[in-house]
């Protein structure tokens, strides 16, 4: 949602469809899931793996630093080793009125890296193929965005992605407690979307808004979609390709063009808006 033109999104999807297309045939292994103040879920394929963090302990918790990625992999190549660590922020617990965030090189980045150190460690890759199926939840919230609930299971994970920005930590607790009755470990994400963001829904976690019930039975249709994916599952080999793709996005050095290029024509109008609408809106008129 953060791609600034049409251009972008096609160079976006071009590139992902050569990634498909170029994916090698890999061995993988089962996800291992390893609990501290953080929670890191690890799958490996072939000599990537995929580790995804939840800082649900921290109550109310968002955006990792891009350091954890990339410290992470530094020990790793320091250690020989020719694995490269994906490092996924899940985005899945915050609640209104504040957040913990974590920054570059401090206690809590050590102790992290260290867990995931340990995660990366245990996972192995032994098989040639692995149980994998699909599917999809319709939940209708004003906190959840056009890309819905979507359930993966690939062996014994279930991926659930929300399209929403964040997620109330009651009901990832709700959704997760269900799945691992079902004997899965639940990897609960969101996108982290803005569209569902306005002016005044500036904190809209998946969930907000609804009272115990309704948490409930959200949880409850996520369950009956994790099964359904787990009973669609079929045994298939697995690919794997990793693509470096360069975009713009509209971030902070965007802003910053925009702004200059504005005061430097002296467009007061554009200024303006860009300070009471949303960045996309603003760009009509600028």
């Amino acid at each position: 949602s953060n791609l600034p033109s049409k251009r972008e999104v096609d160079k976006m999807v071009e590139e992902i469809k050569k990634g498909i297309e170029e994916a090698e045939k890999c061995r993988c292994g089962n996800a291992v899931r390893i609990n501290s103040r953080f929670e890191v879920t690890t799958q490996r394929f072939g000599d990537i793996v995929v580790a995804a963090v939840s800082g649900r302990s921290f109550e109310s918790f968002e955006d990792l630093p891009s350091t954890v990625e990339k410290r992470l992999n530094d020990i790793l190549r320091a250690k020989g080793c020719k694995i490269r660590a994906i490092v996924i922020d899940r985005h899945d617990s915050l609640r209104p009125g504040g957040r913990r965030k974590i920054y570059p090189f401090s206690k809590e980045e050590d102790e992290l890296i260290d867990l995931l150190l340990d995660a990366v460690g245990k996972v192995e890759a032994g098989m040639d193929k692995i149980p994998v199926g699909y599917s999809r939840a319709d939940i209708r919230m004003r906190s959840i965005g056009k890309g819905g609930v979507r359930v993966a299971v690939v062996g014994n994970a279930a991926y659930i992605c929300f399209d929403s920005n964040n997620m109330l930590p009651e009901l990832r607790d709700m959704i997760a407690e269900r799945v691992e009755k079902e004997g899965l470990i639940p990897v609960i994400a969101t996108t982290d979307t803005h569209d569902t963001l306005g002016i005044r829904d500036t904190i809209n976690p998946a969930g907000i808004g609804c009272d115990e019930k309704c948490l409930e039975e959200t949880a409850d249709a996520i369950k009956e979609a994790v099964l359904k994916a787990k009973e669609s599952a079929k045994e298939v080999e697995v690919r794997v390709n990793m693509r470096r793709i360069r975009t713009k996005v509209v971030g902070d050095d965007l802003m910053r063009d925009i702004l200059r290029k504005t005061k430097e024509a002296d467009y007061s109008i554009p200024l303006v808006l860009l300070g009471i609408l949303p960045v996309q809106i603003a760009f009509l008129f600028i």
